[in-house]
């Protein structure tokens, strides 16, 4: 599968020109046909291997080109077909260079939050890192879909509003984010929290995978729901440091957010086992939203257009 590597990063490379120019539709269908692509391979070559489950690895590859492709012509009717040459002394590229790494570093606490997590579960009882792995899984798709697709939605105006120094289209952008990030993470929450225990007993639940599973899974399920709120914020708010270049800041916050999830497991994990784990990456990621904010509104690159306070009265 190395080699999808590659295609990803063009298909996400190319997905970022086809966004700023406001083509979501390609970009939001792309990954779809990744899945086809193994649910090709499971079905009609895995017979042909003496261990099938090689065959999801050839779906995985032939998909990477097939997501490459299918954004070529969009990009070429455009006329937005990048050139590709090698100029390390461009001043973009050395831009991009300085910056990627501490922006990798800000975007990806959560994920190396989750490392932590398999990490400290690999001295619990025996299904622990199975039980937080399924528990992710779910808890990714509201991310991903909520986080990341008001996350693109976002990213061409802020640049706009930037570009052309306007503050209130700036916060207004952030504002609706917010906004929607609030409207559907409280009932996405809720959802998670209430339903957790039938809805991985409809997706897994087997011979292998028993009731006993379902219910410690969901027990972490609602853990990680818990800071469903913050994994949606950061998604939203961290454009904002990108374009102002604020990168310090963010990756200052990161750090903070993996010492109290560490923090937390510690606290956690004995108590309450996996379910401990799960919660210290909830709370870790509500810490790193909530200094993000705080951080915008007291620099004043965010000023939020409604008034949220209850005022008092006379």
């Amino acid at each position: 599968m190395l080699p999808y590597g590659f295609f990803i990063t063009m298909v996400s490379f190319m997905g970022s020109i086809l966004n700023a120019h406001r083509r979501f539709a390609i970009t939001a269908f792309t990954p779809t046909l990744l899945n086809f692509s193994m649910i090709w391979a499971t079905i009609w070559i895995s017979s042909h291997f003496e261990q099938p489950i090689m065959a999801l690895a050839v779906g995985v590859f032939i998909g990477g080109i097939i997501q490459f492709l299918f954004q070529i012509p969009t990009l070429k009717y455009l006329g937005l077909l990048p050139r590709f040459q090698l100029d390390f002394q461009d001043i973009i590229v050395k831009r991009v260079m300085k910056n990627i790494l501490p922006t990798l570093f800000a975007t990806s606490a959560a994920q190396i939050n989750l490392l932590i997590n398999t990490f400290v579960a690999s001295f619990l009882t025996t299904g622990s890192i199975s039980w937080l792995y399924y528990a992710d899984k779910l808890l990714e798709f509201p991310i991903g879909i909520l986080g990341s697709g008001l996350a693109t939605a976002m990213l061409p105006k802020l640049a706009k509003s930037h570009a052309t120094e306007d503050k209130i289209s700036f916060s207004e952008t952030i504002d609706w984010g917010l906004r929607w990030v609030i409207l559907l993470g409280i009932p996405a929450t809720i959802g998670l929290v209430l339903l957790a225990e039938p809805i991985l007993g409809m997706l897994f639940q087997s011979e292998k995978f028993t009731l006993h599973d379902v219910h410690s899974s969901a027990q972490s399920l609602q853990g990680y729901a818990l800071g469903l709120i913050g994994f949606l914020a950061i998604k939203v708010l961290m454009p904002a440091f990108t374009m102002h270049h604020t990168y310090s800041i963010a990756v200052r916050y990161a750090w903070y957010s993996l010492a109290a999830n560490m923090g937390f497991n510690l606290l956690f994990f004995i108590p309450f086992a996996h379910d401990g784990v799960a919660l210290a990456t909830a709370l870790a990621a509500i810490l790193n939203a909530g200094l993000l904010l705080r951080f915008l509104l007291k620099s004043g690159i965010y000023t939020p257009i409604f008034n949220l306070k209850i005022k008092k009265t006379e």
